[in-house]
């Protein structure tokens, strides 16, 4: 596992959080853990669990414990907290949440002196519209920046600063001059310029000034990587010749794709020759894809497909079941990946686009075909590089029967109702399975199987978008009900976990009556008993299918890797919310 500070300076937040996070358990007196582990759930996008974090590790309040430094930037914390909802919301609410995330940085500045608060509290005075207060607060933190860089090393936050200094003064040429210092100094991290860049175009945006000014510290590109198979014949130079020049141009960082013979190994040892982090995603059990999509078209492409998975980043899996001959299992892992790189980019505020490697004639072959409509149905950029034509080209994979389908699948269950007396159970199914029932029925024609036992819910839906859909309408729903005026606990709450994924349709003989199976099933009913009430949980392929499916609609909060019921393992959670939304304000734990 790597070090905290090399997920941090990789830009890998979510690791960042899971190895703060765990670290935090075993020292949780560690002032300097806890702010890790907020700081990288929030640069995860996870706002409200990161304040929800923050107050619980009473970190405002520890601050006067911690050395000035540390303490100057667990108080900044909580106005990044702030302006991070402050950009989640709208109309009078994003003002409000500007002003006091303001405050928040002003307070912090006036008690230390220190640049970096100051900046941040003229910035979001700026973006709340007090251009004023603003231009005044961003004067005194040039003094104080000045001041505080005298007879030291100029640093990456130090030009950061003055670079946002200029902004807001409309000083372009002294925006580039701090700019062009980051980068031929090669200053700051992923994590570093990610946070800056996404703070100056705000101003941009606010300004009305062109974003392109802001080039010089543009990101390393994420690039999902799909193409064709071919025999180990085949002359590759030229294509990986192709793939150099378009990687050079990309400034690449972080590549997501599969392993299979052909342009998969070949632009992957391309991708890690320029120091990109690869992520392999692959559909099946490793040994058996290794012979299926690898060995079976040459010797020579296994050995080098095990020194790009040894030198991968990660390797994840659609399945870790067999084949079993399920073409639907190739598809499922493609969009995995594509899902994934979106999140990636997402997160670092970066650029994000596909390179396809395609014979002239064959872009619409297999799965290669399968992943350009989909990357584009979203109007994303795809980048093709042709492969000469030639005998040993195939499709990803050949074409065969599929007995296992994707699909969403929901659980739910309802806090307390194990502990209802008798006389209440009557009044639970008017009221409560009820409300289950007249939702699915709104929803009821991208249902394909519905179940229930006690307060136990099990749907399974066509897509993520209308799982998305009907999981926060049911949610929705019961929140709404006002159970002590029927007769019901007041805590009781509805938690829902949510899943997408690969899984058998059956006719089940005892039921009479179609169905679904799969492990697929087990992982979805593994997740929702460690989900809180009023939430709804989704895994990392729900969330990377729901943002292939419907960018806009929603957002997919990381919440961490947890444990699963009953020993599953730990899986990387999503809190699941309408767009512009965050969790429940207080969800019962």
């Amino acid at each position: 596992m790597p070090s905290l500070r090399e997920a941090n300076r990789r830009g890998e937040f979510l690791e960042a959080f899971n190895i703060a996070d765990q670290a935090l358990h075993a020292d949780p007196d560690s002032l300097e853990l806890a702010y890790a582990a907020v700081l990288a759930l929030a640069r995860t996008g996870a706002t409200h669990r990161a304040e929800r974090r923050y107050d619980e590790l009473r970190l405002w309040e520890r601050a006067q414990d911690a050395k000035p430094t540390l303490s100057v930037d667990i108080l900044a914390l909580r106005g990044r907290l702030q302006k991070d909802r402050a950009r989640q919301s709208a109309g009078g609410e994003r003002i409000a949440a500007l002003l006091a995330a303001s405050r928040t940085y002003e307070t912090v500045f006036r008690n230390g002196g220190d640049p970096f608060p100051g900046v941040n509290a003229a910035t979001l005075a700026f973006l709340a519209g007090e251009r004023d207060k603003a231009r005044r607060l961003a004067k005194e933190t040039a003094t104080a920046l000045e001041r505080s860089s005298n007879g030291k090393e100029r640093d990456y936050y130090f030009y950061a600063t003055r670079a946002e200094i200029a902004l807001l003064r409309g000083d372009l040429s002294a925006l580039e001059t701090a700019l062009g210092a980051i980068a031929s100094g090669n200053l700051g991290d992923e994590a570093a310029r990610s946070s800056t860049r996404r703070q100056l175009r705000e101003i941009c945006r606010a300004a009305g000034i062109d974003p392109s000014v802001l080039r010089a510290i543009e990101g390393r590109a994420v690039v999902h990587f799909t193409g064709h198979i071919f025999e180990e014949s085949f002359d590759e130079r030229a294509l990986a010749a192709d793939i150099r020049a378009k990687l050079d141009d990309l400034h690449i960082g972080f590549a997501f794709g599969s392993l299979a013979a052909g342009a998969d190994i070949v632009f992957a040892e391309a991708a890690l020759e320029r120091g990109a982090a690869l992520h392999v995603v692959l559909p099946f059990k490793q040994d058996e894809f290794r012979r299926v999509s690898v060995t079976a078209f040459g010797t020579s492409w296994g050995e080098r497909f095990d020194r790009a998975i040894a030198r991968a980043q990660d390797v994840s899996y659609a399945t870790e079941d067999a084949y079993l001959g399920d073409d639907v299992l190739f598809a499922y892992a493609s969009n995995l990946a594509m899902g994934i790189a979106l999140l990636r980019a997402q997160t670092l505020d970066t650029r994000v686009v596909q390179i396809a490697m395609v014979d002239r004639n064959g872009s619409s072959f297999g799965t290669t075909g399968g992943d350009v409509r989909t990357w584009q149905e979203g109007a994303r950029q795809t980048i093709f590089i042709h492969v000469p034509r030639t005998v040993g080209a195939s499709t990803n994979t050949p074409e065969r029967a599929t007995p296992r389908v994707l699909r969403a699948m929901l659980f739910g269950d309802v806090r307390g109702f194990s502990k209802l007396r008798e006389a209440q159970l009557p009044v639970f199914v008017d009221n409560v399975l009820g409300r289950f029932a007249r939702v699915l029925a709104r929803h009821a024609a991208s249902i394909e199987f519905r179940n229930t036992w006690g307060d136990g819910l099990y749907v399974v839906m066509k897509d993520a978008a209308s799982a998305a859909k009907c999981a926060l309408d049911l949610q929705a729903e019961v929140s709404a009900l006002s159970a002590e005026s029927v007769g019901l606990p007041a805590d009781m709450g509805l938690r829902l976990g949510v899943h997408f994924g690969p899984v058998f349709p059956v006719h089940d003989p005892v039921m009479r009556a179609p169905g679904f199976m799969g492990a697929h099933v087990s992982r979805t009913a593994r997740l929702e008993p460690v989900t809180p009430e009023g939430a709804v949980y989704v895994t990392e392929p729900f969330a990377a299918a729901i943002l292939l499916e419907s960018p806009a609609a929603y957002t997919c909060e990381y919440v961490g890797r947890i444990p699963a019921a009953k020993d599953y393992g730990r899986l990387a959670v999503y809190a699941l919310t309408p767009n512009g939304q965050g969790l429940p304000d207080n969800p019962c734990s």
